[in-house]
This record gives structure tokens, C-alpha cells and sequence, in this order.
């Protein structure tokens, strides 16, 4: 079965409980996703609503779908986000010797200002892993690795907004 749009799934946490992740939009080739801040010991405990709650976010990015094409991350039920909700980061790209500012759908916005390279991160297509490492660490299973920081929610909102 096909990963959609609003499908959300357990992902194994370092005590044999588990945390629930979303696929919040689709690239190519990677997903974007969103990790919530529970636990959950089975399928049934997960509330639908938590999916609307953006307080419950605690990890956002693009991330590599092996996880769950191969199924080790169980697709549960599918939700269609409401996509207003989720942060849309804008990113840096480097074309020629000129930085951009590129929008979250890939569009061109602007020639990026000295700020803008300095604010900006590259966009980026992570392992599976780094999702569910930084989701055990974000819920204390894990120690915490400076590598998890662009994929904690408040980085990620930082990265939403367009400074001018």
C-alpha cells in the first residue's frame, strides 16, 4: 500500500511503547512528516485529535519513507491534515555563486540577503532514523544529539517564517 497524505503511524520508542508520527505532505523523495510529543503501549491508544493539536509537534521535516514502506513504522489510519496548521519551512539554495530563498513547494522568492544565508538552512532529505532517534530523545528514551536540532518543531517554525 501506497504512503498518502494524512496517514499516521506508530513508531517504535526505546521502551517498548510506541510515539505517533503524520505525513503531513509528499516530495520527491522524501515525505514531510511531523512527530507528536506521546506515548502510546498500543494502535488503540492513539487519539485522531491529537492530530489537529500543533502543541502535541515536538519534530517536523522531510524525511526518506523507507521506515515505512518496509513497515517498520505501522501506518494506522489516514487524517487529512489541515495543511494551514503545519509550518512550511523556506530554505536556502545556492544556484551558480547566488544564494535564493526557495519556498517550502520549491518556488524562487527572492535573491537571498546576507540574513537570509545566515537564517536559512539548506533543504534537506534525512534518514527515518533521524525522525525516530529525535523522537525518543524529544520524549526522554534517548540522549539528545546536536544533529536533532533542525528537526525540533520550534526550529522548523523559525524556518517558516519570511523575514523581509
Amino acid at each position: 500500500m501506497a504512503t498518502r497524505v494524512g496517514d499516521f503511524f506508530l513508531v517504535p520508542l526505546g521502551n517498548g511503547r510506541s510515539g505517533v508520527g503524520y505525513v503531513l505532505d509528499k516530495g520527491n523523495p522524501a515525505l514531510f512528516l511531523g512527530g507528536l510529543n506521546v506515548e502510546v503501549d498500543r494502535e488503540s491508544d492513539v487519539r485522531p485529535e491529537w492530530l489537529s493539536d500543533i502543541g502535541k509537534f515536538v519534530v517536523f521535516g522531510s524525511f526518506l519513507p523507507v521506515k515505512l514502506k518496509n513497515g517498520d513504522w505501522r501506518i494506522i489510519g489516514n487524517l487529512p491534515p489541515d495543511r494551514s496548521m503545519y509550518p512550511k519551512p523556506y530554505h536556502k539554495i545556492k544556484m551558480g555563486d547566488h544564494f535564493y530563498v526557495e519556498s517550502f513547494g520549491g518556488e524562487r522568492v527572492r535573491k537571498a540577503a546576507p540574513e537570509d544565508i545566515l537564517t536559512y538552512d539548506f533543504r534537506t532529505n534525512r534518514s527515518a532514523m533521524i525522525f525516530q532517534n529525535a523522537l525518543n530523545a524529544l520524549v526522554g528514551h534517548r540522549d539528545w544529539d546536536p544533529k536533532y536540532e533542525k528537526v525540533k518543531a520550534e526550529h522548523v517554525f523559525r524556518q517558516s517564517r519570511l523575514h523581509p
